[in-house]
């Protein structure tokens, strides 16, 4: 196949503006499709256009796609992936239901396009700049975080930062988020900035500047306030015992260890009982009012997360089969307020659980579409075998940051996730055709 050197650089150039653009979702506000609508998506229609008009290309390209076997078993897998969401969404139909679809639909199509871009830097020996991409959107969001933050401290307000009041632990807290829609948000891409940072750092160029950026974008994520800053501190323990050679059962025990505590901090508060006496924490936007456990000395109370599992694994007791149908989970938790069955002071989140939210979206069918899926990508490394290097290692890592968020965040709508699932089917469907 040939290509000009102008069309790969295009593309190149193309997939790393929107690479840059995820960390700004949170610029654009309309009507219906609320924060739907980002910079990352306008992009994305110019990517699409310029394929089109340049067809005749890539055409081999998108021929050498659909012959390949893996990534023809993925496809179809991601084909009953977004049959069963649109099916429960005709049984019980909204728009915002329709517009979860064709969301959906978007970010699978954003996921074939950079497999796309990875094939054509293969065959024409050109290198793919995304580990970079993701390195340098992460100095930007954190350098734009902690000015913001710095202003929000000195009492200028803004869009970078959000006061949290009765925060668990910290009271009122400036909590940095730079311009995405949650702190959570801005951690689940900046600790992808530091893998790929601590990546180039330790086994790539070892250029010092890049073990200094990972550990300035880990110190202002601090600011961030938020439980998932764990896996910040895993990824950075992982490589440095990767490095060091340490057996892959020691990673793993760490890996669970962080995960219990992870999983605990954002599921249940402790509080010491003089603290509850001086404070509302109870009734504050973090907790469910119900306490666990009380004791002369502390209590646990049940977080908001946790009262979001117990009412998503009520609805799929309800609606076993197809759900309640994609993004009803707001509406269903407001019937519940009415009915007493849900906390009338906790806002009425998303369902912040990947796994149990299909399960109450979804219901079974959707569930275990999506859990093949995730098998799939596990098995994306079994053709590694013992043969792990420091790619894989990230690649690996990734992702188990990425299923473990999804036990607390519903993470099937971050853009920069499928990014990184594009990077791991592709080494596979790369490796599948040698």
């Amino acid at each position: 196949m040939q290509m000009t050197g102008r069309t790969t650089s295009f593309l190149s150039t193309s997939l790393y503006i929107y690479i840059i653009l995820c960390g700004f979702q949170n610029v654009i506000h309309l009507p219906v499709l609320n924060e739907k609508l980002q910079l990352s998506e306008l992009w994305f229609i110019v990517i699409l256009s310029y394929l089109g008009f340049h067809w005749k290309t890539f055409k081999p390209v998108f021929t050498e796609l659909i012959l390949n076997k893996y990534l023809l078993i993925y496809g179809l897998l991601i084909l009953l992936y977004l049959s069963t969401i649109l099916i429960s969404c005709c049984i019980h139909f909204s728009v915002d239901g329709m517009l979860d679809f064709i969301g959906k639909v978007y970010l699978v199509s954003l996921q074939f396009i950079f497999i796309l871009g990875f094939f054509v830097y293969r065959n024409s020996k050109a290198q793919l700049s995304i580990i970079p991409a993701f390195i340098h959107l992460g100095m930007i969001l954190s350098l734009i975080g902690l000015l913001g933050w710095l202003f929000s401290i000195l009492g200028i307000e803004n869009r970078t930062t959000e006061i949290f009041f009765e925060y668990p632990y910290f009271g009122n807290t400036h909590r940095l988020r730079a311009f995405c829609p949650t702190p959570s948000f801005y951690i689940s891409i900046v600790s992808i900035s530091i893998a790929c940072a601590l990546f180039e750092f330790l086994f790539k160029s070892k250029n010092k500047t890049l073990g200094y950026q990972a550990l300035f974008m880990s110190l202002v994520a601090l600011l961030c306030f938020s439980k998932s800053y764990l896996f910040i501190f895993l990824i950075c323990l992982l490589f440095v015992l990767f490095k060091l050679k340490a057996s892959f059962k020691l990673l793993g025990a760490f890996c669970l260890l962080i995960l219990i505590v992870q999983l605990a901090a954002t599921h249940f508060i402790f509080i010491p009982i003089s603290q509850m006496d001086r404070t509302n924490i109870l009734k504050g936007p973090f907790a469910s009012g119900e306490l666990i456990y009380k004791s002369s000395d502390y209590a646990i109370a049940a977080s908001s997360y946790y009262q979001l599992k117990k009412s998503a694994w009520k609805l799929f007791k309800e609606f076993p089969y197809w759900g309640i149908g994609p993004a009803n989970f707001n509406q269903q938790i407001d019937l519940l307020k009415e009915k007493g069955y849900f906390p009338d002071h906790v806002p009425s989140y998303d369902p912040h659980a990947t796994l149990l939210g299909s399960l109450a979206e979804t219901g079974l069918f959707g569930f275990f579409s999506l859990f093949i899926l995730g098998i799939f990508y596990l098995y994306a490394f079994t053709g590694e075998k013992n043969n792990i290097d420091a790619q894989v290692f990230l690649l690996l890592t990734l992702l188990f940051v990425f299923f473990a968020e999804g036990l607390s965040m519903d993470v099937l709508n971050f853009r920069h996730y499928w990014i990184v699932g594009s990077m791991i089917i592709w080494q596979r469907a790369a490796n599948s055709t040698n």
